[in-house]
């Protein structure tokens, strides 16, 4: 293995393991605080919440950064093979990149990574549309249950 490889090795070994402690301590002092207030089954289905929320976006990002990137990666592919590069020498800037599989993959998987963590932040709008309860008052206007707009609109924002 190369000693470049290795540093880039060596190099996200290090930033995954600082947010890996950083997750944990998060994680371990909410517990100990729903623990002492003994709500800890507050604290579990929070948790449940959180990662389904980030599974579910994630697997959508998946399903849509990953055609994309598939359908950008044989383009681009097909562009390079038949020479259709707009630069006087022939050659793209990161063609080595352009052509690699790896590249498209690792880009896709940061990508997903990133939305996965994001639809995860949003697990309170999941567990109020989840469980929606209806408030016994009526809208004077649409003749609707006020938990319509507070629930079931949540996503129009």
């Amino acid at each position: 293995m190369e000693q470049r490889s290795r540093r880039w090795i060596v190099l996200a070994v290090l930033v995954g393991g600082v947010l890996g402690i950083n997750f944990l301590v998060s994680y371990y002092t909410d517990w100990l605080w729903f623990g002492g207030l003994d709500h800890a089954a507050v604290f579990w289905r929070m948790l449940r919440a959180r990662f389904a929320s980030g599974i579910l976006f994630g697997a959508i990002a998946l399903l849509i950064v990953g055609t994309n990137i598939w359908l950008a990666g044989q383009f681009t592919r097909q562009a390079l093979r038949l020479g259709g590069s707009p630069w006087e020498d022939g050659k793209a800037p990161g063609e080595v990149l352009l052509r690699s599989r790896m590249a498209y993959v690792v880009a896709a998987g940061a990508l997903v990574f990133v939305l996965g963590n994001i639809g995860a932040s949003q697990w309170p709008l999941l567990l109020r549309y989840v469980y929606d309860h209806p408030f016994g008052v009526s809208d004077p206007i649409f003749s609707q249950d006020v938990a319509y707009y507070v629930f079931n609109r949540m996503f129009d924002r």
